[in-house]
């Protein structure tokens, strides 16, 4: 059964179609990479949140919405099984305070704090 999936998912997801990010498998590795973003946020706010290690959330340098960093498909599904694990925790964990917390992101290219 994992064999036929295997050789389905590489047809059917990895081919190169009419889809926003250019396959289903790209599209599944995108939501990934911005989950992992938003948390990387979300982890780096003045409220410690165990749940959101730095293990997890890493990105090789360089990374971006079209870098394909699960090119293998159970690489995938297990990070981001992982990945909503960590989400549920986070959100049992979260107080009411943080909703109501501002939020602060520093820009990427000139380093200069947004408040949101």
């Amino acid at each position: 059964m994992v064999a036929a999936f295997s050789e389905n998912y590489r047809f059917l997801a990895l081919r190169r179609g009419g889809a926003f990010f250019g396959s289903i498998h790209q599209t599944l590795t995108y939501l990934v990479l911005a989950d992992k973003m938003w948390l990387h946020r979300f982890a780096s706010q003045q409220t410690i949140v165990a749940a959101l290690s730095s293990a997890l959330l890493a990105l090789p340098d360089g990374s971006d919405y079209s870098s394909d960093l699960h090119p293998d498909w159970h690489d995938l599904r297990q990070t981001r099984g992982a990945l909503d694990e960590v989400i549920e925790q986070w959100l049992a964990a979260m107080g009411p305070d943080f909703l109501a917390s501002t939020m602060r992101q520093d820009a990427q290219k000139t380093g200069e704090g947004v408040e949101a």
